[in-house]
């Protein structure tokens, strides 16, 4: 304020406009039972104003000290005055308002108000106010049609939604905030509101919903936005639920339809915003009420306060706190028509990256734009980021040559090269590479004889011995693709292989031959006679080509059935290729073959050893290296489970020079140990998908790893990876999306075009048609440029770097005769953190007596199961239920699953001294006669006002009392005990 201030009259104008509006006198001191009483001070307050010097010319550093103050609202009243003096005619009022007594949007109000008043107190006489003050009066208290209304509107909101946070949110969680600014033109927004005839205020709804929709936050997006005329009430009730359906890929101007379909039906029915926070759907520390909100507001800029005799500025600050996860804001100028709108977003600094909300601002802006321009645009294809920079990252290498474009080409340089280098070995004989081709070629005649040749299909079931490379590389000569059979498998999933893949023979030996199961195929025997029937006559010699088959691997299915992978020549050359210089493998190296041949780390194992010069050993399994005592040699290549066993058993005994991982996340913590105990190994992590085989790899430094995921690089040569939203668009850097991967990919699934077409999709960013696999894994660029691997997107898993499908065991389980319904989960273990298959059944009776068993005994079923899928797939804890948990629409609800141990319908008692004085609570609370430690309050008939009640009940000494928000999402006696003394798991 620059000019003559007249403190006296400006003291009187505060006072005056603590008269008008209540809501700026009233306290909220706490009653016995320890809930808030709003108590309204009687009218008179007065100020005093005593002029604080400061040498600053800017205050705001004075504002932004006052603002991180809290308010203590049992005692002090929600407004703070203060009064600085920079020079003898410029003062600096500063405000302070708690927001439960004025919101940002009341603003405009409340400094006309004081402009008012202290243009009266200036001429000596009380303002007379020419509208009435605010009316923060509620609707009923009892309304059946609003209150069916909002059931409707809200059913099925049970969990939060997902946004993209760096971190949980726990009881712990900071509310300090921080607000950063991006601009967009505000005149095609403006023009597109009035093309579809709504309020700006409401495409910023529908682009929220875009953004939060292809970041992750799926089809049900759920906005706290406010109502209309809230600006003219600056009641704490402004807010009000917007739900918004963006399944089947809408338009945007379909959604911003539905937008103002949903708030015209909201208005309606008009309710205060804490009474559906104590609904069911609204209780949670992180219910998706109060997750995200939305808003429009004229521009901060234009705020101004008239007060005579003055020049005046209003500054105003940036909230330095939230309640919300995230706060978007579409600031419009006072020229709609050449001006620049700002989009601000104020984000929860504890849960969110800055990097990530900087994309998220960045893409809000991005979608504005997109949407201003073809509001016929579909939500999923709207960018995220700016046409001048399309990509997070590049996302693929340059293009590189390939030495060769088959693997028996591949395999034949190596031969002429060295070829009396030691080739292959096992525990009993050795092959050069001369002699291995040798033996191959020969094999390779008898299997063309057999019928062998390229597009068709060899089923390979040989014992771990050189045997199994020669065989391998046999029927790769021959044009054939091999399928692996691994006769440890159950023989219902062999013979449902052999009869899906439908191979022409089967190549096996002596001793694996009689564990197969009976089948009608003719067998040809590794060492079998070196002659045939049939000897004699020649065959011609068959060549394959790159894009021939090279293998068929069968993984887990979703639909309930093993589905085959069919991986081409040059798919393998590629991979291998690109890996060896990453790997370092040389003539004369070293690699471990450890790995089964129906996992395809198996063919990195041969192909790149066979084709560098070094020398394949081959064991029987990875546990042979601690059945050894050690190993010693260059290159390992192993799962992370399996590797942190090694190291537990062998560590000191392990000579290595390069460890490759990959086939489930590498945890930090292996990592840090692999540097602590084999400090001179290479670390290189390898991602890749049956479906794809290798695609991208990192190499590890050698410093500690950092804290978060653990990097799986970027792609590989003649690869690509894309991190994309669920409309296929390319997702900023922090921004987890589905990870699909292109370049030289498989080529579909054995005899299933349907299920082909549906992951293996064509590439839009990739010239020449081409393909690309949808990998079903969450991934995300790092700042640095690098991929992150960070689960699945479905309900697939990896156990110990195998993938597990729960459909496929849900499948076998069901078809128990004992069995009524299964879902399978996969957990990780909290004594290794190893995932842990979990079983949930419903029996198909219910039991006889209160002391009969329920459905059959867990050992029952292990054993049925092990009879019909391989051991890594058997569930190891089974949970029997009444019922399966369903989502409203009647689908299976995963995520209301019990964790083991968890499920007993029988009340657990109280145990500690610190469960047992909150059940005491608890029953008093809620009058019940007993009150069990697993017992959720609200399903016992509590309500919000008596959670407050409990709370302040709280007996002392047992730590300290937990908040309103962690005891909403830990609503049980154990989850409260576990609050008071500081281990409660993340909200």
């Amino acid at each position: 304020m620059t000019g003559t201030l007249d403190v006296s009259a400006l003291e009187a104008a505060l006072a005056d406009l603590v008269d008008r509006h209540p809501g700026l006198r009233t306290r909220f001191p706490a009653d016995p039972d320890g809930l808030p009483v709003p108590t309204t001070a009687p009218a008179g307050r007065r100020f005093a104003l005593p002029a604080q010097p400061t040498e600053r010319a800017d205050p705001r550093h004075v504002v932004d000290d006052d603002v991180r103050r809290p308010f203590d609202l049992t005692t002090e009243a929600p407004l703070r005055a203060r009064l600085f003096r920079s020079g003898p005619h410029r003062h600096h009022l500063v405000l302070t308002v708690h927001h439960i007594a004025c919101s940002p949007r009341f603003l405009p109000r409340l400094l006309a108000d004081l402009g008012h008043a202290y243009s009266a107190r200036r001429r000596g006489a009380p303002p007379r106010w020419t509208a009435p003050a605010a009316d923060v009066t509620g609707p009923p208290s009892e309304d059946p049609a609003r209150d069916a209304f909002w059931r409707r509107e809200l059913a099925g909101l049970h969990t939060s939604m997902p946004l993209p946070a760096a971190r949980l949110r726990t009881p712990r969680t900071s509310p300090a905030a921080h607000t950063l600014t991006h601009t967009v033109r505000a005149a095609p927004l403006v023009a597109l509101a009035r093309t579809l005839d709504v309020p700006p205020e409401h495409v910023l709804h529908a682009a929220v919903a875009v953004l939060l929709h292809q970041t992750g936050s799926g089809s049900d997006i759920t906005l706290a936005t406010v109502k209309p005329g809230a600006a003219r009430t600056g009641s704490p009730d402004d807010l009000l639920p917007l739900r918004l359906d963006l399944t089947g890929n809408p338009s945007f101007a379909h959604l911003v339809r539905q937008v103002t379909t949903r708030l015209h039906g909201a208005g309606r029915h008009d309710t205060p915003f804490a009474r559906l926070l104590a609904a069911p759907q609204g209780r949670g520390a992180a219910t998706p009420l109060l997750q995200v909100v939305s808003e429009a507001r004229p521009d901060p800029g234009a705020l101004s306060v008239r007060l005579p005799g003055l020049t005046t500025d209003v500054y105003l600050s940036a909230p330095h706190s939230t309640p919300h996860d995230l706060h978007f804001t579409l600031h419009l100028p006072s020229d709609e028509r050449h001006g620049e709108a700002r989009v601000s977003l104020t984000r929860t600094r504890d849960r969110f990256h800055a990097v990530t909300a900087q994309a998220l601002a960045e893409g809000l802006a991005t979608v504005l734009g997109a949407a201003a321009a073809d509001p016929s645009a579909r939500a999923g294809r709207l960018p995220l980021l700016p046409a001048a920079r399309p990509w997070p990252h590049a996302p693929t290498s340059p293009p590189r040559p390939l030495p060769a474009r088959t693997i028996p080409a591949l395999l034949s340089r190596q031969v002429h090269s060295t070829p009396d280098a030691i080739a292959v070995t096992d525990a009993d004989t050795t092959l050069t590479y001369r002699e291995l081709d040798t033996a191959a070629s020969a094999l390779a005649r008898r299997l063309r004889r057999a019928g062998a040749r390229p597009e068709k299909i060899v089923a390979l079931a040989v014992s771990r011995t050189t045997d199994l490379v020669v065989a391998t590389v046999a029927v790769l000569k021959s044009g054939a693709a091999y399928l692996p059979l691994d006769p440890r498998y159950p023989a219902g999933r062999l013979e449902l292989m052999l009869s899906d893949a439908a191979p022409c023979l089967v190549l096996t030996d002596r001793a694996t031959s009689p564990l197969l199961p009976e089948h009608a195929l003719p067998e040809l025997l590794v060492d079998g006679p070196a002659t045939d029937p049939g000897d004699g006559t020649r065959t011609q010699e068959t060549v394959p080509h790159g894009d021939n088959l090279a293998y068929v691997m069968y993984t887990s299915g979703s639909t309930g059935v093993p589905k085959g992978v069919g991986i081409t020549h040059a798919g393998v050359v590629n991979g291998v290729s690109q890996l060896t210089p990453l790997v370092g493998m040389r003539p004369g190296a070293v690699m471990l073959a450890c790995t089964s041949m129906n996992f395809d780390v198996s063919v990195f194992e041969i192909v790149t050893a066979l084709s560098t010069g070094a020398r394949v050993d081959i064991v029987r399994d990875v546990l042979s290296v601690v059945e050894r005592g050690g190993w010693r040699g260059d290159v390992l290549h192993t799962v992370p489970s399996a590797f942190s066993e090694i190291l537990d058993q062998v560590s000191g005994s392990l000579h290595v020079r390069t460890v490759v991982c990959a086939g489930e996340r590498l945890p930090g913590e292996l990592v840090a140990r692999v540097r602590a105990e084999l400090p001179a190994v290479t670390m290189i992590n390898a991602y890749g998908q049956t479906e794809s085989f290798y695609a991208t790899a990192h190499t590890l430094p050698a410093a500690p790893p950092a804290e978060g995921p653990v990097p799986i690089g970027t792609p590989l040569g003649n690869m690509r990876a894309y991190v994309l939203g669920p409309g296929l668009v390319p997702l900023p850097p922090t921004v987890a999306g589905e990870l699909y991967v292109g370049g030289e990919v498989g080529r579909g699934y054995h005899a299933r075009p349907a299920l082909t077409a549906d992951r293996f999709v064509a590439d839009p960013y990739a010239p020449g048609g081409r393909r690309m696999y949808r990998t079903g894994d969450l991934a995300r660029w790092n700042a640095q440029g690098e991929l992150e691997l960070l689960g699945r997107a479905d309900a697939q898993a990896k156990v110990r770097g195998i993938r597990v499908e729960p459909a496929e065991i849900e499948a076998v389980l069901t078809a128990h005769p004992d069995i009524a319904q299964a879902a399978v989960t996969v957990r990780a273990d909290e004594r290794d953190g190893h995932g842990t298959v979990v079983a949930h059944i419903v029996p198909a009776q219910p039991p006889t007596s209160p002391d009969a068993p329920v459905g059959p005994s867990p050992r029952a079923l292990r054993r049925y199961v092990a009879d019909r899928l391989p051991a890594v797939m058997i569930p190891r804890v089974f949970v029997t239920l009444e019922r399966l948990p369903l989502t409203p629409n009647g689908k299976l609800d995963r995520s209301r699953l019990p964790a083991p141990g968890k499920h007993t319908p029988q009340r657990r008692p109280p145990l500690s001294g610190t469960e047992q004085a909150v059940a005491a609570v608890f029953a008093e609370v809620l009058n019940a006669p007993a009150v069990g430690a697993d017992d959720d309050f609200f399903a016992r008939g509590g309500d919000s006002t008596a959670a407050v009640r409990l709370l302040a009940r709280l007996p002392a000494g047992h730590g300290p009392r937990p908040t309103l928000r962690a005891f909403l999402a830990n609503p049980t006696v154990a989850g409260v005990a576990q609050l008071l003394t500081g281990t409660a798991e993340s909200l």
